[in-house]
């Protein structure tokens, strides 16, 4: 096993020195952890097998995978949450692994013909209630079949979805939808996942991909659609992938976005589009201080995102300025019964009648919702 475990201990210190280079990033201190584990394991008496030991693309899948979920440790999130936070190394090791799958299935770019009339959205599963992007990916889609185009959904599995989501919210013919068995392994997905695309031969491919979906990274290859457009999600301050060089092109929703980005990959590659970019109405509707005083929104999916006391507190702010300023509040999204209190006995120990804080746990459309309450700032 000794010759096993030298090997592994060369392809291991190769990948530090070729892939990741940054002796300081968490991905080649997480190989250095894996390099003493093999030096100090006993070295016991082994078969005379005569199989070469190697360290599988699973176990380099896994990995990446365990470096890419620390973003929901507690006591990294505050961290994350200051500031863009991204995985070169993550995204480049399973782009590699994948376009390796992908060359072993004999995949030929050239003179490949694209259908036109067909999407490919890679999913990692679906949530209806988890925030702005599950409604997000509802309006491309039954943007596209109102155009006629054809869809395919494929997801990872990474997020269980309920099979009664996709019967009601994908119900229409022209949309298909497959879930990949996870249980199989991370490259068996992959390989999967990449046979299912090269034979459709979409004309784009959209990636949706959570904080840790390494399956849906290793996916996203160039040239098995037309073009491939990364749709940006900057939560948990994170967003896996945006490094991966198979990516067309970038699109991003704010100019803020566009400037955090911009100090990671290349700016000619970031597309910035507006969430309201179509007209919905014929006439403006905003109008001005409509309640009889200011009316501000904030909105979060997930509790913990305004309970938790990052650089700033979310309830800190807000209690300070409705104390100074004679204004309306509303929240959207959940919030736990016991941080409301909290913050509705603060209001109302500084003098600020607690009426003037309104929640709402959900909104099933958010853009109206803020119209139809007269909001005039959305922080």
């Amino acid at each position: 096993r000794q010759a096993q475990d030298d090997l592994n201990t060369a392809v291991l210190r190769d990948l530090q020195a070729l892939v990741i280079v940054d002796s300081e990033s968490p991905e080649f201190r997480a190989l250095e952890s894996r390099i003493e584990w093999l030096n100090l394991r006993p070295n016991e008496a082994t078969s005379d097998s005569t199989e070469i030991g190697y360290v599988s693309i699973d176990s380099i899948a896994l990995e990446c995978e365990r470096i890419a979920a620390k973003v929901f440790r507690s006591d990294v999130r505050p961290i994350a949450f200051q500031g863009i936070y991204s995985l070169p190394d993550v995204d480049t090791t399973m782009e590699t692994l994948g376009r390796a799958v992908l060359h072993r299935m004999g995949f030929c770019q050239a003179d490949r013909i694209y259908d036109r009339n067909r999407v490919v959205l890679l999913v990692s599963g679906f949530v209806p209630n988890g925030g702005g992007v599950f409604r997000e990916i509802k309006e491309i889609v039954h943007s596209l079949v109102d155009c006629g185009m054809k869809i395919d959904i494929i997801s990872t599995g990474r997020i269980e979805t309920d099979i009664a989501i996709i019967e009601t919210h994908f119900a229409d013919p022209a949309i298909s939808y497959c879930q990949l068995d996870h249980t199989h392994g991370s490259m068996a997905c992959v390989s999967e996942a990449l046979t299912i695309i090269e034979r459709l031969a979409p004309d784009r491919l959209y990636p949706f991909i959570t904080h840790h979906d390494v399956v849906g990274l290793a996916v996203m290859q160039q040239g098995l659609a037309r073009e491939l457009l990364f749709d940006f999600v900057y939560d948990h301050g994170l967003s896996l992938g945006i490094h991966s060089s198979s990516i067309d092109r970038i699109i991003t929703k704010t100019n803020s976005q566009a400037s955090a980005l911009a100090l990671e990959i290349d700016p000619s590659r970031l597309v910035i589009l507006a969430p309201f970019f179509t007209a919905r109405f014929v006439t403006n509707p905003y109008e001005p201080l409509r309640n009889g005083t200011l009316t501000t929104a904030s909105a979060a999916a997930r509790s913990y995102k305004v309970e938790t006391d990052y650089r700033y507190s979310y309830f800190d702010i807000l209690a300070e300025a409705m104390s100074r300023i004679n204004m309306r509040h509303i929240h959207y999204g959940p919030i736990s019964d016991q941080a409301k209190k909290n913050f509705l006995d603060r209001l109302s120990g500084s003098g600020v009648a607690v009426e003037r804080f309104v929640h709402i746990p959900w909104a099933p459309d958010f853009g109206q919702s803020l119209v139809d309450e007269g909001v005039d700032v959305f922080i």
